[in-house]
């Protein structure tokens, strides 16, 4: 083991393409050692992964990404969660639910501007997993309308876009509590992606909520943003993580274990993690 660690992971569980067994050896052979899936609003494939990455001696953690309501993309990370814990499990019910549910609405709306993506194809890409716009978008793909999944959400699944459709989200509140409810730590994830945000009046607003940390060190922060995350993360009294966000060759990324920067900080809060889990 090198030391490695990458705490934003995704499989098919959700919209990456690796199975989460294939996520925990791909782990390995990189040289991860303190690893999360962190897949989108669903605990699936969590039983799987911890168990291939026990196997490989990876210290593992439960791991989940709830998209939550806000003016931009603003995702929450939850860490060391109980999966039996009953209002956790309902509410990744109810929200896998409404992702089935709002994908009929975005296919439908496609279909009805012309762009003839079928619902059942978009199912079979998304292979039993919960299912997302990501799917969608390589449904698009495949029939030639854009040429790349930045395109399609760009030009077709943003909003104001022909195959835009609203969804439900948990508040910011909501997702933290659930998360910390059960037995869990609440991480801000890739705060650098947020456009025009007042991270300090944020990150007090979520820290009265019980935010537990911030993802400081991310593959599309610059080395400026990651400071002055890190250095957030202490005036609030956080605790820095790293990830990926790795979803398995599908983008031009790095690898699980790839975004190195932070890694002399963010080793105690992996240890942290792991030993209270």
């Amino acid at each position: 083991m090198s030391g490695l660690i990458d705490l934003h992971m995704h499989s098919s569980a959700s919209d990456g393409i690796l199975s989460p067994p294939r996520l925990a050896e791909e782990c390995f052979n990189l040289g991860v050692e303190y690893a999360a899936l962190t897949d989108h609003d669903t605990a699936d494939g969590q039983d799987s992964f911890l168990s291939a990455a026990k196997e490989r001696g990876i210290n593992a953690v439960t791991g989940i990404e709830l998209n939550v309501e806000h003016r931009c993309e603003l995702h929450i990370l939850g860490y060391g969660y109980d999966l039996l814990y009953p209002p956790l499990k309902e509410a990744l019910s109810h929200l896998r639910q409404e992702r089935a549910a709002r994908a009929g609405r975005i296919v439908s709306t496609l279909q009805k501007n012309g762009y003839l993506i079928s619902l059942k194809r978009v199912l079979e890409i998304a292979g039993g997993g919960v299912v997302g716009r990501p799917h969608i978008a390589r449904a698009l793909v495949e029939k030639g309308y854009c040429k790349n999944i930045s395109q399609a959400f760009k030009e077709f699944l943003c909003e104001g876009g022909p195959g835009y459709a609203k969804r439900e989200r948990l508040s910011p509140a909501d997702a933290i509590r659930l998360i910390n409810d059960a037995g869990g730590k609440a991480v801000l994830a890739h705060p650098g992606c947020m456009e025009n945000e007042d991270y300090p009046a944020l990150l007090a607003r979520l820290k009265a909520y019980g935010l537990y940390g911030i993802e400081a060190f991310y593959p599309e922060h610059t080395d400026e943003q990651c400071e002055y995350f890190l250095r957030l993360s202490r005036d609030f009294g956080l605790l820095p993580t790293c990830g990926t966000d790795y979803h398995g060759n599908r983008y031009n990324e790095k690898f699980p274990g790839g975004e190195k920067r932070g890694i002399d900080f963010v080793l105690s809060t992996a240890k942290n993690l792991m030993r209270n889990s």
